[in-house]
This record gives structure tokens, C-alpha cells and sequence, in this order.
């Protein structure tokens, strides 16, 4: 659920000194009480699954949450992908329908096992996800869609929005997922020369 603080109304503060109960002002949930840290009433706040919505937290607040999302991304990672990931942002996940490259947003790189050559661009976010205010960490962002590729790619692949597909004429490094160039008569791989 994702409230505006002014759609709060502070009933009891300071529950055993980690909760206060507010009630729902608005909405089809108007009247309902629920429970959430202190502090969440008044304006410009919002309120996500009874928590405060990361763009909401103070600068240190900020820095730990998105030192825990990364750290939580990192250990989801095979060890090639957090090298990937540390060196360029980016990373690849092998799915039964192709690689799949992480790290931009909006623009997912997919290179389908059934067509060789294509590249498409998807566009896929977890639910929540809004660009008005960052509801969570980057980290969060890239855990949600990882596991999403790794225990149900064929839902991944089912609500992504194909934003382009491009055509290329030659294959990708089956390790690292780069374009392969043609030196001597045949293709090779630059970051590993084969």
C-alpha cells in the first residue's frame, strides 16, 4: 500500500517505543488502523507496506539502506556476475529463453536462445516502482528483477514491454554475452580472445 502521510491521522504514538497506530483517512481502506514507525503523519511523507518510502529517509538513512540492498544484490550474484556488475553496472542472467542483461533501467537487454543475432530491449520494473519518489534502493530495484529471471522467468518475460528489437549479424561470447568480431576469417571474442 503506498499513502501520503497527510492521508494519515496519528491515533497512538510510540507503540513500546518502535510503533504508532494511524488511521486511514482516504481511499478504499478509509478507516482502517494500522501500524508503522513514528512520525509518518503530516505532509510530504509517504507510507510503503507501513514503512517509509526510501526517498523519504534521511541522507544516513539513505546510505544504509542502500549499502544492505547492495549487499543483499551481491550475495544473489554468481561471482562473474558481481565482477560484471562492479566494473561496468551491469550483469548478465542466463534464462531458458536467453541471457538477460540487468543494470540499466528501462532498457533490459534480452538475446533470445530462439532467434541468434537479436538483441531486444525490455522494459520490466517491480511493482510499486514509481518516478516521482524512489520507493527503494537501486539494489532492491536489480534483487526484485533477478529473482523474478531466476525462479519465474516466464512470467518476467510475459509482462516485460519490448521497447525495440534490433538486429545484428553476428553471434555474442557465450561467457560474457559481448559481440563477437570477425578478426582472421572468424569470430572472436575480445575480452577473451576465442
Amino acid at each position: 500500500m503506498n499513502v501520503a502521510g497527510e492521508q494519515l491521522r496519528l491515533v497512538e504514538d510510540d507503540l513500546r517505543s518502535a510503533f504508532s497506530l494511524y488511521e486511514l483517512l482516504t481511499g478504499p481502506h478509509a478507516g482502517t488502523i494500522v501500524a508503522g514507525p513514528p512520525g509518518l503523519a503530516g505532509p510530504s511523507r509517504r507510507v510503503i507496506l507501513g514503512k517509509t518510502a526510501f526517498c523519504d529517509l534521511s541522507p544516513s538513512k539513505q546510505q544504509q539502506a542502500v549499502a544492505k540492498a547492495d549487499g543483499l544484490l551481491e550475495s544473489l550474484l554468481t561471482s562473474e556476475q558481481a565482477v560484471m556488475r562492479r566494473q561496468t553496472g551491469q550483469f548478465w542472467v542466463d534464462t531458458p529463453q536467453g541471457r538477460v542483461r540487468l543494470g540499466v533501467k528501462y532498457d533490459l537487454r534480452h538475446r533470445p536462445v530462439t532467434d541468434p543475432g537479436r538483441e531486444r530491449s525490455l522494459c520490466v520494473v517491480p511493482k510499486g516502482w514509481d518516478d516521482s519518489g524512489q520507493p527503494m534502493p537501486d539494489g532492491d530495484f536489480w534483487v526484485n528483477l533477478l529473482l523474478m529471471l531466476l525462479h519465474e522467468p516466464a512470467v518476467f518475460f510475459r509482462v516485460a514491454i519490448v521497447r525495440s528489437e534490433d538486429v545484428e549479424n553476428h553471434p555474442c561470447c557465450r561467457r560474457c554475452s559481448r559481440w563477437l568480431v570477425r578478426r582472421g576469417g572468424r569470430w572472436t571474442c575480445l575480452a577473451h580472445r576465442s
